[in-house]
């Protein structure tokens, strides 16, 4: 190989923990660490679609072409590497390493890894690669972080957090989402729970019964179960449905109108009993009558 010859390289997997695994604990003391440099280098920048010159590679991790020449082989050798050659252009393809249980099986590797190391080290590593212990009849005494220990938690470290939801969010509802989300911390409602689908959810319950921001907020921190770390839905939508706080004497408070549906006063009888399909239920349909009713019982 020369400088000024060319090469890509293609790389068809990704290299994860277990394969890095065996390839620090078994390949590394087979390749040592330069040619481990190379082939790290070009497992983690990934497949090259055009040639570049050698020189360039050489620069970049410092090494002469004597030394990348000699790692090349050692790769090869090891089957992390093939090299193929048309001219003086080269094409390196990346080999996944063996997992650990797959190269204490390969009876050539695992011979000459002995051979390199000792057999009491591959002992210990092999028993590292164990069962995990029997937990059973243990209690779990670990101390976590919880929101109790962010009591210095302001309103303007919150900020920083909500800044990346720039665009907003936009759904068919009078119920206004970014308003919503302004006041609501990401200790009451954590990020991980602000899906789309979820945040829809809760604003076409607002406009369906009515519920206020401040009391929307408190119930969507309710439904927050901390103890498994889900969003209850059904319990926010329990909560919405018993706002009893929303009615006085029969008559809803009306602030909001159900997109698509006229709000009619619940003292109205013999309104038109217009179908329309119940957002919270696909394919249900209610007429606007019967919904009214619902909304005064």
């Amino acid at each position: 190989m020369l400088g000024k010859d060319l090469y890509k390289v293609d790389v068809d997997f990704e290299l994860n923990n277990e394969r890095l695994r065996s390839l620090v604990f078994f390949y590394a003391p087979l390749i040592g660490e330069k040619s481990l440099l190379l082939y790290q280098y070009l497992v983690l920048r990934g497949s090259l679609y055009s040639y570049e010159e050698i020189n360039d590679l050489l620069g970049k991790l410092n090494i002469s072409i004597d030394s990348f020449e000699e790692s090349v082989k050692d790769l090869n050798r090891f089957r992390l590497l093939r090299t193929l050659k048309q001219g003086s252009n080269y094409i390196l393809v990346a080999n996944a390493p063996l997992e650990m249980k797959e190269f204490i099986h390969d009876d050539i590797l695992v011979r000459e890894f002995i051979l390199k190391t000792s057999g009491e080290y591959y002992h210990e590593l092999i028993s590292d690669m164990k069962e995990h212990s029997d937990y059973r009849g243990f209690e779990d005494v670990s101390d976590r972080l919880s929101a109790d220990d962010l009591k210095n938690w302001t309103r303007e470290d919150e900020s920083y957090l909500e800044r990346g939801n720039d665009e907003g969010y936009h759904f068919n509802t009078l119920f206004d989402m970014n308003h919503f989300l302004r006041d609501i911390s990401t200790l009451m409602f954590p990020m991980k729970y602000r899906t789309p689908d979820n945040l829809k959810q809760i604003a076409v319950l607002a406009d369906l019964y009515g519920i206020s921001y401040d009391r929307m907020r408190n119930y969507v921190a309710n439904a927050v179960n901390k103890s498994n770390g889900q969003f209850n839905l059904n319990q926010l939508r329990y909560s919405c449905m018993n706002a009893r706080g929303e009615y006085r004497n029969g008559t809803r408070k009306v602030r909001r109108a159900l997109p698509g549906l006229s709000d009619v006063p619940a003292g109205r009888k013999g309104s038109h009993g217009i179908r329309q399909e119940d957002p919270l239920q696909p394919g249900f349909q209610v007429s606007s009558e019967e919904r009214c009713d619902k909304r005064a019982a």
